[in-house]
């Protein structure tokens, strides 16, 4: 593999890493498509009248807030699984590659497989034992199991703020229902349309539902724990790859081909492992820029990776020492 083939290796892996977030994302949408059935089954039987404690409890009762937590969660940890070793891969391939071509077949797979194996676990360790919100990113403080029930607590909490100013309004529960329903798929601005020609929804309720859609919340949570591991794992494969310079290149999003807020990261590249670390523990939510290693030049790589199969004790031994190759 040579530089400008690790380069497109990591232009594809973009590519697959934003194909996992979105299936993930869609699995989501999915699972409350379902929640809201159960949900509308319970609101289509609502009195045409204010909306009592009772029925409030009827309808948050209808949620299985064990399940979907079990999971959004689940989504998470397959999905993340898959964006670290997609990365590690393509670093292993460019070592395996370039000792075979120093006249040294190597195997490489499970020791990569091993450090990979690290960061999944640092993600499990760190979200059983810390509290925090995704209001504020700061990942050293960061914590994966309040944010999804945040996530679930806020749906329930847009779909009743919907129920309950529709019912003040006056609309046939199996109306509400619809309303529902689209609001899931495509957000609240048909809401807020809706409730501006109707004069209903106070600005309590407007506040509740937002502008992202039932559940952005939870798409937010998903998306930001899937770029995060995606970053990290670019930051340990990078560390990890003798053929590179220890230094790293902060690349602006390529979903969106920008990010305002990292703007100035990305010009200030490159970085080293430590100031990088840094950057990608205090990003911002729902961030999918990303960051590559910084190749040393391939013919340099070569010359000292000859230099170790034939005997010398130079960086490639460390190297080899640290990771018990």
């Amino acid at each position: 593999m040579t530089a400008t083939e690790y380069q497109q290796a990591k232009k594809r892996n973009n590519s697959a890493t934003a194909s996992t977030v979105r299936d993930s994302l869609i699995k989501v949408r999915r699972m409350y498509a379902k929640v809201l059935k159960r949900m509308n089954r319970v609101v289509a039987r609502l009195p045409q009248a204010e909306l009592s404690s009772r029925n409030r409890e009827r309808i948050l009762a209808s949620v299985p807030r064990d399940k979907l937590f079990t999971e959004i969660t689940g989504y998470i940890d397959t999905g993340r699984k898959k964006v670290i070793k997609r990365t590690f891969d393509i670093d292993r391939k460019y070592v395996e590659d370039a000792f075979r071509e120093a006249g040294k077949p190597i195997d490489l797979e499970s020791v990569f497989d091993r450090q990979a194996g690290k960061i999944d676990k640092r993600y499990k360790i760190k979200n059983a034992t810390v509290n925090y919100s995704l209001l504020v990113q700061n990942r050293a403080r960061y914590s994966l199991s309040p944010s999804v029930w945040d996530a679930i607590d806020g749906f329930s909490d847009k779909i009743l703020a919907i129920v309950e100013a529709e019912l003040k309004a006056g609309t046939d529960p199996v109306k509400i229902t619809k309303i529902l329903e689209e609001y899931l798929a495509g957000g609240s601005e048909k809401i807020l349309g809706r409730w501006l020609q109707l004069d209903i929804g106070s600005p309590e309720y407007k506040k509740r539902i937002g502008k992202g859609g039932a559940d952005y919340r939870t798409q937010r949570v998903v998306r930001t724990e899937m770029y995060n591991a995606r970053r990290d794992a670019d930051i340990e494969a990078g560390r990890m790859n003798p053929g590179a310079t220890g230094m790293f290149n902060w690349t602006l999003s390529p979903v969106s081909n920008s990010c305002e807020i990292c703007e100035g990261r990305a010009s200030g590249s490159p970085y080293t492992a430590e100031v990088v670390q840094s950057l990608q523990d205090n990003i911002h939510p729902q961030c999918s820029c990303l960051l590559s290693p910084v190749l040393k030049d391939h013919d340099e790589f070569m010359a000292e990776l000859q230099a170790y199969v034939g005997g010398e004790d130079n960086a490639i031994a460390d190297w080899a020492s640290v990771y018990g190759i």
